[in-house]
């Protein structure tokens, strides 16, 4: 359709005239418009499009007529069309106009102003519409542009909180924008308009620079750019940027001055911090003696300040660091300045900061070792460097010391027969001597850096490891003994591990182990075990065959006696069982007490067991275990236990330091008044002379009237 320049066509009238008889005048009229024109019936159809019409739209009329033209109007578009045109026809053939798009021939879409008037005969009959299109596309497109742009601008001037002012010379009145007076702690309107007004607002020490610029901009006609303080109703001083130009009338008098004002107090503010800080920097770095500052230029590697500790540590002044353009090249480690060069080239050259280590000659021929930490940006528009160099000589010293030191540890451990492995709480290896390597069938280089665990049976890792857990700094020794995976089967080893190092915490962060090979020992004693087991199996067939002879044999004596000697027994084959079960270790005193007592049934919660943790040897275990079944089988028939009102106190201490005693007390009490006997039986001889005899200490029975007590001393066995 057509463009801006033919947006002056002449719309359609809608005055009255002869249908037939103009309608090929109108026609032809239409053909030569340069834009699209139409005419619809009085049903609304198309009956006619021009020349122009039929351009835009790549066609011959006949595919336009009727309602084929919606076609070419954008989907987005025909809703609205469609309302417009029924909204007209409603309200009695009202002329409408709208804008919407529409496709040209080559699939571009464009913007029209469409215009469409009622045609009327003389007497006002209806007899259709006759509408216009004006290519608008460009119009619209500057239009938004243009509103774009605007609001742009609108939020630039809020964001950099600027403000727009004009002043009509002539006139004498001077205009802000909203967000000036805003500059200016105003309130929307408040501004009186006069130059003096503005002035008032000026820091009276800026009002003179002021001046001068604006006369400047007046008589020379250059624009003004300039930073001065401004002091609001409230007190407040502010900073804020001015610039003005001036604009001349036809004759060349001065008209008006435009302007913007931004206001700059944060900037100013952050300037002054940033002054205040390089001043405490340089303040700062020139106490420190330890530490070089520095900043200098990376495409020559010239330095452009350093502080004053580089006398310090090299010797040389400072000002030699700053006016000898290849200072530092120079003075540089012979072995380190090609590398080092290039290294530093090579990242300062992509923009990425960097560390490295190097050496320089001090002014008294000294090898001072550097740390330098480099840090690439950019000022005005240039690349530069600043870093600090640190004087790591000593702790080069240091590694080189324990370097040393690492080498003599090695040779020493390489030499010994111990299988020594040191490691980290996450089972990383450090160090293994070649004997570690040779029995796993790895090599060193294998093994460090892999983890322990690979290494360690399986069946064993979760035994190991909650015993390395134990470690602490009050106790950072434990043995531990486990199986390891070797090149000829799992064998049994004996760890010593000791941990070497402990974190802020107290837990442990690296051990060390030396480890024996004891599966031989292993072996021999799971083959004592089994005889050992053997043995107590036939001991067990022994006292069951005893058994059985005495069952025979006091068939025909007093049953009294005979359940007597079976109790005893009893006693004896418990107390193996239990010297069996701890494979004829030292027994607890307290769960021997316990397994006699369970032999008077439910008296046995009136026996009250009382001591302090003891282990008896097996033969102390067995004698007292007899001792106490006599107790208990004489308490249960005559004595405390044979009532429901009495009770037992069995207690027991260790007295005597260095060579500990065991003092046991039996003590009776609320049972039947008790006699001394006529005569001692076997129970009372058995305490009395064979147990004293067989734990080489003394036994007494006493038969008080409250009870019988009976009191066993003996000297503890280890």
């Amino acid at each position: 359709m057509a463009k801006e320049a033919v947006s002056s066509t002449k719309e359609p009238a809608s005055e009255s005239f002869a249908p037939r008889r103009n309608e090929p005048l109108l026609r032809e009229a239409a053909d030569s418009a340069p834009a699209p024109v139409w005419m619809t019936n009085a049903e609304g159809a198309v009956e006619f499009v021009n020349r122009a019409f039929e351009e835009f739209a790549g066609g011959p009329a006949d595919q336009l007529l009727g309602d084929a033209w919606l076609t070419y109007v954008h989907p987005h578009d025909i809703a609205a069309v469609r309302q417009q045109r029924e909204t007209a026809w409603r309200q009695g053939h009202q002329p409408y106009k709208f804008e919407a798009r529409f496709r040209r021939h080559d699939g571009a879409w464009r913007w029209f102003e469409v215009s469409s008037r009622p045609r009327l005969d003389r007497a006002g009959a209806f007899h259709g519409y006759v509408g216009l299109a004006v290519d608008r596309t460009e119009e619209r497109a500057a239009r938004q542009a243009l509103e774009e742009s605007e609001a742009r601008l609108r939020l630039a001037i809020e964001a950099g909180r600027m403000g727009v002012w004009e002043w009509d010379i002539a006139g004498q009145r001077v205009s802000w924008s909203p967000e000036l007076e805003a500059v200016h702690g105003l309130e929307p309107g408040a501004f009186p308009g006069t130059f003096e007004a503005f002035e008032a607002d000026i820091h009276p020490d800026d009002r003179e620079t002021v001046r001068a610029a604006v006369a400047r901009t007046l008589t020379e006609g250059e624009a003004h750019h300039l930073e001065y303080r401004i002091v609001t109703p409230g007190g407040e001083q502010r900073w804020v940027e001015g610039r003005g130009k001036l604009f001349r009338d036809e004759s060349g008098r001065p008209l008006r001055m435009v302007g913007v004002c931004a206001d700059i107090s944060e900037r100013k503010r952050a300037d002054e911090a940033l002054r205040q800080s390089e001043r405490r920097y340089r303040e700062l770095v020139s106490g420190l003696n330890d530490v070089i500052v520095w900043e200098g230029d990376p495409a020559t590697f010239r330095f452009t300040f350093v502080s004053g500790a580089a006398e310090t540590l090299l010797g040389y002044p400072a000002s030699r660091w700053v006016e000898e353009p290849s200072f530092w090249i120079d003075h540089m480690h012979p072995d380190d300045r090609l590398w080092a060069i290039d290294y530093c080239a090579e990242h300062t050259a992509a923009g990425v900061d960097h560390e490295f280590e190097y050496r320089m000659i001090a002014a008294d021929g000294r090898v001072v070792w550097l740390r330098d930490n480099a840090y690439v940006s950019e000022k005005d528009g240039k690349k530069i460097s600043r870093g600090l160099m640190v004087d790591i000589t000593a702790r080069k010293q240091a590694e080189e010391t324990l370097r040393a030191s690492e080498e003599r540890y090695r040779a020493v451990v390489e030499s010994q027969a111990e299988l020594v492995c040191r490691f980290k709480s996450d089972g990383t290896i450090l160090f293994v001597n070649k004997a570690y390597a040779s029995t796993v069938g790895a090599t060193v280089e294998q093994l460090e850096g892999a983890k322990l665990w690979e290494w360690v049976s399986e069946q064993d890792r979760g035994a190991v490891e909650a015993l390395l857990a134990k470690l602490t700094p009050a106790a950072p020794e434990v043995r531990i003994e486990n199986r390891v995976r070797t090149a000829a089967g799992e064998r049994w080893m004996l760890w010593t591990n000791r941990a070497l190092a402990f974190d802020a915490q107290g837990r442990w962060t690296e051990a060390q182990s030396a480890g024996v090979d004891i599966h031989e020992r292993k072996q021999a004693e799971e083959h004592t075990k089994l005889l050992l087991d053997e043995l107590n199996h036939r001991v067990k067939n022994t006292l069951a065959v005893v058994q059985g002879i005495a069952q025979q044999t006091f068939k025909n004596v007093d049953q009294g006696a005979r359940r007597a000697f079976e109790g005893r027994l009893a006693a004896l084959s418990k107390a193996h069982s239990l010297l069996t079960d701890r494979r004829w270790a030292p027994a607890p005193l307290r769960v021997l007490t316990e397994d006699v007592s369970h032999l008077c049934g439910a008296a046995r919660e009136r026996i009250h067991i009382s001591g302090p943790e003891v282990m008896l040897s097996p033969r102390q275990a067995l004698s007292i275990a007899m001792a106490l079944h006599e107790l208990c089988t004489n308490a249960m028939k005559y004595g405390a236990l044979s009532t429901e009102r009495g009770a037992v106190d069995l207690t027991w201490c260790v007295t005597g330091g260095a060579k500990p005693h065991l003092e046991i007390q039996w003590r009776e009490r609320d049972g039947p008044p008790v006699k001394s006997p006529a005569q001692r039986g076997y129970g009372s001889m058995m305490i009395e002379r064979a147990l004293a005899h067989d734990l080489q200490g003394s036994a007494k029975l006493e038969f008080k009237p409250n009870g019988v007590v009976c009191t066993i001393s003996a000297p503890l066995e280890t």
